[in-house]
């Protein structure tokens, strides 16, 4: 296993082998930190329909994002890679393709989540965070039953509006729930 966000991957490789794969049918993509970077990097050139990501890092570039961005391991696992990190995942997302962003509050998320909420405007990009402070928000949503849905409900939709607004009383909390709605409603307004 080589930890690389895709740096150690090779992408005209791996586009060929699904496009082999797919036979007409639609790509969607999902996926976890990393994983959800990569879910994103690789959206663009697989045509995916779809990506929902959780907890994926904006940057991996430590000139862009800062040391507080992201974790020392992950920073010095990455000094391998120096050379071919991009500056931020800005350049990989496709106007055909929607996107849903799920953050947590964790506090090195909050700066990636930052400059997600910006790229929000974009209308096939969508942005909610859920304040809890945990880097693993798929794990938070399986323990309470809501992930299968969540992200069922995303591919055959495009939005997790209403998915949310209707699962708050699944989430834990009050804050949780005020968080959610608040981002729901800043996500709105700038569609």
């Amino acid at each position: 296993k080589t930890v690389s966000w895709g740096l150690a991957l090779d992408f005209d490789l791996i586009s060929q082998e699904v496009e082999a794969l797919k036979g007409g049918r639609k790509v969607y993509s999902i996926g976890s930190s990393m994983g959800a970077y990569n879910a994103i990097l690789f959206s663009s050139r697989l045509q995916a329909e779809r990506v929902i990501a959780f907890n994926p890092q904006f940057s991996v570039n430590v000139n862009y994002i800062g040391p507080d961005g992201l974790s020392e391991r992950s920073r010095s696992l990455l000094t391998k890679w120096s050379d071919q990190v991009p500056e931020n995942i800005l350049g990989f997302f496709s106007p055909r393709t929607k996107y849903a962003i799920v953050m947590g509050s964790a506090e090195r998320d909050s700066l990636h989540h930052k400059y997600f909420h910006r790229l929000a405007r974009n209308s096939c990009v969508e942005v909610y965070k859920i304040d809890v402070d945990d880097h693993n928000v798929a794990k938070y949503l399986k323990r309470r039953s809501l992930l299968k849905r969540c992200i069922f409900t995303f591919f055959k939709t495009g939005t997790l509006q209403n998915f949310f607004s209707q699962n708050l009383d699944l989430l834990e909390n009050r804050p949780l729930k005020l968080v959610v709605l608040q981002m729901i409603s800043s996500v709105r307004r700038l569609f």
